[in-house]
């Protein structure tokens, strides 16, 4: 099957330029990886709202409920023009596909920005989203955003590259707007909607179905709202070992005794945690070649995203 290219929106400082508050570019493993196989829209926020590099620190201070970002030592306060900086970027920019942004920034944080009681406060009382990196949760709450240090688990970079690259899938749908073709989408995601939700799975198929005949677009957009919710949590383990020994199922009448017992004991071993995910996929995929069903081999959970970043993903940088 044909991967697409996804848009990614990400950090500039993260190996692009020298624009970090300290002069500093940062190198980043999974960014790296990705190059080849993504469209980069680099951006640095806090650059774009006419601070300098090197510049001097800015932070979030929370005062009497309301969240103001001040550079103490220059600009004053920043609240304004960063806000409307995020708004005018993230609404111009079509397609995006997900976020890779830089942890801890009070601009760029999704989860870990610290916020401060005062601009002098040496401690801070809590820590959530930065400026800019709030600003890309709450208006694309469904895309996959994470900064690069916590894809640094490898749990969590096979999830985001999951719901990376599915959302991109999903979104060259869009592009060529037709109900077959969210019927078609549906059928080749069918295995990974397993492992993920299979509550979802019954009410996207549903959806798909259309017995409503609603127009397209209504389809696209009440299907695009019920997949992210699908993939919103990454899977467990034996989630993933119920659609391989489905698959298994599926084959068995096709196999020699031989490769059923090892595609067999290869899934039980990704189940006790002694292969990896992309272990098992491969030899699926020669299962299914093997037995003549080109119906699963047209299954995105085989290759969810491309195979070079498998190793990426298993935190193998």
């Amino acid at each position: 099957m044909k991967q697409v290219r996804p848009r990614v929106v990400v950090s500039r400082c993260l190996g692009f330029d020298n624009c970090r508050y300290d002069g500093v570019m940062i190198e980043s493993g999974i960014v790296r990886a990705l190059e080849s196989h993504v469209a980069f829209v680099p951006v640095c926020p806090e650059v774009e709202i006419g601070l300098g590099v090197p510049r001097n620190p800015i932070l979030i201070v929370v005062s009497e409920g309301q969240r103001r970002l001040v550079q103490p030592a220059g600009a004053g306060d920043l609240t304004d023009p960063m806000r409307s900086f995020a708004s005018e970027f993230l609404h111009t920019q079509p397609g995006i596909d997900g976020f890779i942004l830089k942890s801890r920034s009070p601009s760029c944080g999704i989860v870990d920005a610290k916020h401060f009681p005062s601009a002098e406060a040496v401690e801070p009382v809590c820590v959530g989203a930065g400026f800019f990196g709030g600003a890309v949760v709450k208006k694309f709450p469904g895309l996959p955003a994470e900064d690069e240090e916590r894809l640094l688990d490898g749990a969590a970079r096979e999830h985001f590259l999951t719901r990376l690259f599915t959302a991109a899938r999903f979104r060259r749908v869009g592009e060529r707007l037709s109900v077959d073709g969210i019927v078609r989408f549906h059928a080749e995601n069918e295995y990974i909607l397993k492992a993920y939700d299979r509550k979802n799975l019954d009410l996207l198929g549903t959806i798909a179905a259309n017995g409503q005949r609603k127009p397209a677009d209504v389809v696209y957009g009440l299907y695009r709202d019920h997949l992210a919710r699908a993939l919103e949590r990454l899977p467990g383990r034996a989630s993933i070992v119920d659609v391989l020994a489905g698959i298994e199922e599926e084959c068995m009448g096709s196999l020699k005794t031989g490769k059923k017992q090892r595609f067999a004991e290869s899934i039980g071993r990704y189940g006790a945690g002694l292969v990896t995910l992309h272990t098992v996929l491969v030899e699926a995929r020669t299962v299914i070649a093997e037995s003549g069903r080109k119906d699963l081999g047209e299954q995105t959970f085989l290759r969810p995203f491309p195979d070079e970043l498998f190793e990426t993903a298993a935190g193998r940088e």
